[in-house]
């Protein structure tokens, strides 16, 4: 591990848990997409640490949003420069849809003072709520053409803005000052997450994967495959709570990630388990409950896996 990754995996881990959160670091010779989650009740984090956020690619980053939409949990990279300079403190940047933030934003996110400016092509740009833009223009009695006026811009501009377009950050200045009304949109993680457009779903993976894909789903599970992580599936019920899965064609291979899955799943509270091609007696690996794909094939529908399941949770 680097020294920057290390000083900030070690800093990040002391304030989360000093506000309360339940954390988990991962080696970084093992993983790529993250290095620590982190839940607070229902708030939870999956964070990758960056020094130079520029270094981000392409798989890694729709991995990270991949994992963060399937366990409900806020993706967000924490960094500390760029090709351009180093990252200011309250502005979120992006790279492939991933919103990054310093270390000290971060801090400030999850002390309830989310950025509202972001880092974009040309400079920064504010978010703004068009609605309560266009509320707070009518109730003061000014029309569109008066306030491009008061402004300087264009009709169009005020028209877009109030369809939810960026604003300059001089735009912004300049509408609250004539407004006085906060009209910014703040940065919700969770919010960027769910917009975003890179999910490939599972069209990539083969070979065991898709025998455990087809016995799943035909039983009622959402069965959503990743990479780059201490677990190789997320498996959603009827009712959309998760298990975290790990394949293995025999159990002798890949220990090592089974007991990272399992203490990821303790951070969010959430059941892990095996799926093995071999045929063993084994019912569980290290606490883990294992189950065979014949198993899976052999059971009626999602809650007899789930009975089987826990009931290997201890044996």
């Amino acid at each position: 591990m680097d020294d920057y990754k290390a000083r900030t995996l070690m800093s990040l881990m002391e304030f989360l848990n000093r506000e309360g959160f339940s954390t988990l670091g991962l080696e970084p010779q093992t993983y790529s997409s993250f290095d620590l989650v982190a839940r607070r009740d229902r708030l939870k984090f999956i964070i990758k640490i960056l020094q130079n956020i520029d270094t981000l690619r392409l798989v890694n980053a729709a991995e990270l949003l991949r994992i963060g939409r399937l366990t409900s949990s806020a993706p967000v990279i924490v960094g500390e420069k760029s090709g351009s300079g180093q990252l200011e403190r309250g502005i979120v940047y992006y790279r492939h849809q991933v919103p990054i933030l310093s270390y000290d934003s971060f801090v400030d996110y999850v002390n309830g003072e989310p950025p509202f400016i972001s880092s974009g092509p040309g400079g920064y740009y504010v978010a703004i709520d068009g609605n309560r833009l266009r509320d707070v223009r009518e109730r003061a009695g000014y029309s569109i053409g008066y306030l491009s006026k008061k402004i300087g811009i264009s009709r169009r501009s005020v028209s877009l803005y109030e369809n939810g377009s960026q604003v300059s950050v001089e735009v912004f200045a300049k509408l609250e000052e004539i407004l006085n009304e906060d009209l910014a949109k703040y940065v919700d993680l969770m919010e960027i997450c769910l917009r975003s457009n890179l999910d490939e779903g599972n069209e990539n993976f083969s070979g065991f994967f898709r025998e455990v894909l087809e016995a799943m789903v035909a039983r009622g599970f959402d069965f959503q495959g990743v990479r780059k992580s201490p677990f190789d599936a997320i498996a959603k019920d009827m009712i959309d709570d998760f298990l975290l899965v790990s394949l293995m064609e025999t159990l002798e291979e890949r220990a090592r990630n089974v007991i990272s899955m399992m203490r990821v799943g303790k951070i969010f509270e959430k059941d892990s388990f095996v799926i093995t091609r071999a045929n063993t007696t084994k019912e569980n690996v290290g606490g883990c409950p294992v189950v065979t794909i014949s198993e899976i094939r052999n059971s009626q529908d999602a809650e007899q896996i789930s009975r089987l399941i826990e009931k290997r949770k201890n044996a």
